[in-house]
């Protein structure tokens, strides 16, 4: 008698001293539970095998031409963000050359008037030295942001390359010995399950006169009737 679950019907009722043959059925056990168990086994068994199929799976060639597409991509946003890197340097550089002979002129005319121009002359020389100030400011910031730029475009593209070789490398034994071994314990747990579920029937293990009965419809199959 191997089923394992509650009792949901007695078939023989006449209490101790009936006379029962071998295989005889004495109770059927509700295997709902029994059924969900095995359900479970036989999912986990095929996530077992899933996961060995993906250890030992090759790329296919359409993921190699996505991977390689990939990498591409990221070699192109790495080589525009070092195109802004250096136009942004190059623009520091041009406008600290026009800023410096703003500030130069001013300073010059400033040196070169008369008292009564001057007060309105340094006005213009603090106003040009203040717009080179803040226009070497803004063109700094525009460089260290573009400088953000390429790192993060470099880390990307390492990251796309790694992942390809990632993917070309042979699974290592360990890998798919673990997943084996997976497979094989999900395999004794379906063997398992398929036991408590095949026959859900409570039988008379051997001929003989019932001496007591322990089971009663709602109890779990493990109290089972004695014979002898």
């Amino acid at each position: 008698m191997t089923a394992v679950g509650l009792v949901s019907a007695l078939f023989s009722e006449g209490g101790v001293g009936d006379t029962v043959t071998a295989g005889q059925a004495l109770a059927k056990v509700d295997d709902t539970s029994a059924k969900l168990s095995l359900a479970s086994a036989k999912a986990s068994l095929q996530q077992a095998q899933a996961g060995l199929t993906t250890t030992t799976q090759k790329p296919t060639s359409q993921q190699k031409a996505r991977s390689a597409s990939q990498v591409r991509q990221a070699q192109v946003s790495l080589s525009n963000a070092k195109v802004s890197e250096s136009q942004a340097r190059a623009t520091y550089t041009r406008d600290e050359t026009n800023q410096d002979l703003l500030v130069k002129q001013a300073q010059e005319a400033y040196d070169a008037a008369t008292d009564a121009t001057r007060a309105n002359l340094k006005n213009a020389l603090n106003q040009a030295k203040a717009t080179r100030a803040s226009t070497l400011l803004r063109d700094s910031q525009s460089i260290q942001s573009t400088q953000g730029q390429v790192r993060s475009a470099e880390a990307a593209l390492s990251a796309q390359k790694a992942s390809v070789a990632v993917d070309e490398q042979p699974a290592g034994s360990g890998s798919i010995a673990a997943s084996k071994a997976q497979i094989a314990a999900a395999e004794v747990q379906v063997a398992q399950a398929q036991l408590t579920l095949d026959p859900p029937v409570l039988n008379a293990p051997v001929s003989g006169t019932v001496i007591s009965i322990s089971g009663v419809v709602g109890t779990s199959s493990s109290a089972a009737a004695s014979s002898s």
